[in-house]
């Protein structure tokens, strides 16, 4: 995928609303709110997609090694699925300690929230 096409997709919503990023810090804190609550999830969903998959295909199987290949697309999922769920739980655990948790979107200019309806 073409390097200005991840950039635009990843920048649209900011984009559309004229939005600018006011400072690297705002950059920051908008790209790991993109990764939060795109991102993270997305992955989570991609790896519970992959353990429901090879369920299903050691349901169907019929020889025992397809069942091998199944359980062991089962065990990848479930692995998958710890390992992601544990470091994101370790991830609010430490944002949490350290209080660095509760960061909001950078805020519009008064003059473009005007112009909505």
């Amino acid at each position: 995928m073409n390097i200005f096409l991840k950039f635009a997709l990843i920048f649209l919503p900011n984009i559309s609303y004229a939005q600018s990023i006011g400072n690297l810090n705002d950059f920051f804190i908008y790209l790991s709110l993109i990764i939060k609550i795109y991102i993270i999830p997305l992955i989570i969903g991609l790896g519970l997609v992959a353990f429901i998959w090879g369920i299903i295909k050691y349901v169907i199987s019929t020889s025992e090694s397809e069942k091998k290949n199944a359980v062991s697309v089962i065990v990848y999922g479930i692995i998958f699925l710890f390992v992601m769920v544990s470091v994101w739980g370790l991830v609010v655990m430490l944002q949490r300690t350290f209080r660095v948790g509760n960061v909001s979107l950078p805020t519009q200019p008064e003059s473009i929230r005007s112009l909505r309806p």
